[in-house]
């Protein structure tokens, strides 16, 4: 069914949003005040789905999308939409989400632009697929299961993506197969990873073993490449690299220098995926520390970076991470670098944040959970706690809204937003909460 819509605002997710019998419809691919033919594709209990037609009264802030696959893919969300209207779309969606959830209204929300609004992700992870009987990288389509193939993307830096296509070069002269669920063999991913001059490869697999050919031609194209082959044969993959990880050329890690000092990162351990925009972020999170801590603990710390930028914040400083890699990543870095304040805890946040509660006076949590926020034993071992400050670093406000909503014995005393993702919905929020009466 084709309607006319005019779209009063812009999702989360980037998507425009009208109504149609007093029920929002989700549309991607059009800006606020923009009026189109939509077809609604799907009726669901509480909105529609629907897809741009054709648009009758076009924005002033539409522009014409970089990426040649952009109304296939629609990860990158907001192309369509120059970059100042992008950065007021990700201020609203915070202003909207704390009003919403929190009941906390913002006049005014400061957000730090990127330096680079395309080739700016530092890694990427992409399903394989086959084009011409040949293997290419792909992505899903919007919310389904529907690969995509692409040959360039523009949000990857540029040296990921010559990579990417060498590599598929050298999987295709080789004869690679795409990965078979029955025999469970073939290639699944590609995952590379790039930092400073440091490349970190890793083909995800069924069990076949790779070719000497393979690893000796992907050798040719840098001298600072890690190469790895994870062989994960699930069905349905959650984590890439959950699987087991044979390192076949190259360092174990990946090495990076920051702050004058080197630090290694794993393949499973979690970094920022826009280089210069986490250094923002780092220097903001630092920056609302006025006075001298006794104790810092920082949960969901991956390797420990940003308690590292902290550390002369702090006496000492308690790092928290549930992925083993990134703990002994963390570990190894502050010995070479001879940090001695830091000190590195696996398990899961909440539980051990309730742990250290009990024994030792926290003077400020910093958190940085997933997209999820963070859950009920976290929330709950908060309270308990009883820690005075808290530094909330989210990429979802929704999530972060509810969070803050949840945690009524905390008050909002500074927030700031930060564009971690151009092109996308996604946005980055800094806040600093203080305990009430003390």
């Amino acid at each position: 069914m084709k309607i006319n819509l005019k779209v009063k605002k812009i999702g989360i997710n980037g998507e425009g949003i009208g109504y149609y019998k007093r029920k929002p419809v989700f549309v991607y691919d059009l800006l606020e005040n923009e009026e189109a033919v939509v077809e609604l594709v799907e009726n669901k209990v509480n909105y529609y789905l629907a897809k741009k037609k054709e648009i009758i009264k076009k924005s002033d802030k539409r522009v014409k999308p970089l990426c040649k696959s952009y109304n296939s893919c629609n990860a990158c969300s907001l192309q369509h939409c120059n970059y100042l209207q992008q950065l007021e779309i990700k201020k609203n969606l915070v202003k909207e989400a704390l009003l919403k959830y929190a009941d906390i209204q913002l006049d005014d929300l400061t957000i730090h632009p990127s330096d680079k609004q395309y080739y700016y992700r530092n890694a990427m992870k992409l399903p394989l697929t086959t084009y011409n009987n040949k293997l290419v990288c792909a992505t899903y389509k919007q919310n389904s299961n529907q690969k995509i193939a692409i040959n360039n993307c523009p949000i990857h830096e540029k040296e990921i993506e010559s990579l990417k296509k060498e590599i598929l070069n050298i999987l295709n002269k080789n004869k690679c197969s795409l990965y078979d669920s029955k025999k469970k063999e073939g290639y699944r991913y590609l995952f590379i990873r790039h930092l400073q001059d440091y490349y970190q490869i890793c083909l995800i697999t069924g069990k076949n073993k790779i070719k000497q050919d393979i690893i000796d031609d992907i050798n040719k194209l840098s001298k600072n490449i890690s190469l790895y082959q994870c062989i994960n044969t699930k069905k349905d993959i959650r984590e890439l690299l959950d699987g087991e990880l044979v390192l076949l050329m190259g360092e174990e890690k990946i090495k990076f220098k920051y702050l004058d000092d080197n630090f290694y990162l794993s393949p499973r351990s979690f970094f920022q995926l826009n280089t210069n925009q986490a250094y923002k972020l780092y220097d903001i999170v630092s920056n609302l520390i006025v006075d001298k801590k006794k104790l810092i603990v920082e949960a969901y710390a991956g390797i420990g970076l940003l308690s590292y930028c902290l550390k002369k914040k702090s006496e000492r400083i308690i790092a928290i991470e549930i992925v083993e890699d990134a703990v002994k990543d963390g570990i190894k870095n502050a010995q070479k670098n001879k940090v001695d304040n830091i000190n590195f805890v696996y398990g899961d946040a909440g539980k051990k944040l309730k742990e250290i509660s009990k024994k030792e006076k926290i003077d400020l949590l910093v958190i940085d959970p997933p997209r999820s926020g963070i859950d009920k034993v976290m929330i709950e071992s908060i309270r308990k706690s009883k820690v005075k400050e808290l530094i909330y670093v989210s990429c979802n406000p929704a999530s972060f809204a509810k969070n803050i909503n949840d945690l009524k014995e905390y008050e909002l005393i500074k927030i700031e937003s930060l564009d971690m993702f151009p092109q996308t919905g996604n946005v980055e929020i800094i806040a600093q909460l203080r305990r009430k009466n003390g």
